[in-house]
């Protein structure tokens, strides 16, 4: 046994530190836009018209037109969403 340890008794792990929050990308996926409420509101539209910033029952979210439908990408909490629009568009 190590030096200054009794037989039977449990030794503690070290403390570890807290894991480090990973690096958020900005960007993600473009999926195809599944509506969660009968309304979605356009709040703001890209200056070439491409992107348009939407909100929908409490979450923020960007949509692009896509042939005959729409996709989607950066559903979440305003901030997050934000974070999207801004990469995309360059606009706060």
């Amino acid at each position: 046994m190590g030096a200054g340890l009794k037989t039977g008794t449990a030794v503690t792990p070290y403390r570890q530190a807290p894991p480090r929050p990973r690096k958020r990308t900005v960007m993600s996926a473009w999926e195809p836009h599944r509506p969660r409420t009968p309304k979605t509101r356009v709040l703001e539209t890209s200056p070439c018209g491409t992107y348009e910033w939407c909100e929908e029952g409490g979450q923020y979210l960007i949509l692009r037109r896509s042939g005959t439908h729409y996709d989607e990408t950066g559903r979440g909490l305003h901030a997050e969403a934000r974070e999207v629009w801004k990469a995309l568009t360059g606009r706060k």
